[in-house]
């Protein structure tokens, strides 16, 4: 039986090297050594500034994940704002059938009728609503950054795994939604509600998306769950004592 090991991380986006796929990094005891901060603040890695745990990651995982692989990662804030600041307020991810293929979620989208598909490229764009050329110019600058796997535009050098040349073609349409919120009230260790004094409001107890400052700068993903439990039970227990008396 193998010991469950606490410093163990899942990756909500695994990270791929040649064959060998990547969903789960360890973070090991080099966290403790004062060199692992070379060069941060600790004040920002305590906030969860994302440039600054980036820079702490490559430092002590295992395996040891690269800046390059991080910065594919991209945190959920700026590709919302990049979305929101198109036009139309919306994009699409376009796909074809050997990423289809690979990805079993992409056929319930399919199944659900949220993916527009088309035999070749030219009538994925006209389905769109899109002008062709631009359409295709875009895939052909894609496909060119995937052979030479990096794209200058967007400094992107990772996840270039394959062009998208292999009919049927897909899109989804996607945009922002709110699914979370982080600001809200302060609270201390014990759930107690603080004033802009951070002082104590007696008998205000608050856990879960009505609290900020729990997640740092950007959302830890995959912990909300965790975090209502946690803050929950804490703010009960709290609550529950304060009744009694």
């Amino acid at each position: 039986m193998s010991k469950k090991n606490d410093n163990a991380i899942t990756l909500a986006k695994p990270v791929v090297r040649g064959d060998e796929k990547i969903t789960q990094v360890t973070i090991t005891d080099e966290i403790k050594q004062a060199g692992s901060l070379r060069g941060l603040k600790l004040v920002n890695v305590m906030n969860m500034d994302v440039d600054s745990v980036a820079v702490l990651l490559t430092r002590v995982t295992s395996p040891r994940l690269k800046q390059t692989e991080i910065n594919e990662m991209d945190t959920r804030d700026k590709v919302s704002v990049a979305i929101i600041a198109l036009p139309e307020h919306y994009a699409y991810i376009v796909f074809d059938e050997h990423v289809r293929a690979k990805n079993k979620a992409a056929d319930e989208y399919i199944a659900k009728g949220l993916v527009t598909s088309a035999s070749s490229p030219r009538e994925l764009a006209e389905k769109l609503g899109m002008d062709y050329h631009a359409f295709l110019a875009t895939l052909e600058r894609y496909n060119g950054c995937v052979e030479n796997q990096r794209d200058e535009e967007f400094g992107r050098t990772t996840a270039l795994r394959a062009p998208i040349n292999e009919g049927p073609f897909y899109a989804i349409q996607i945009a922002p939604g709110v699914h979370h919120t982080m600001g809200g009230v302060t609270i201390n260790t014990e759930t107690c509600v603080l004033d802009s004094n951070h002082n104590v409001l007696p008998g205000a107890f608050a856990a879960g998306e009505v609290v900020g400052g729990i997640h740092g700068g950007n959302r830890i993903g995959g912990n909300a769950v965790a975090d209502i439990i946690i803050f929950g039970t804490l703010a009960g227990h709290q609550a529950a004592k304060r009744a009694r008396g």
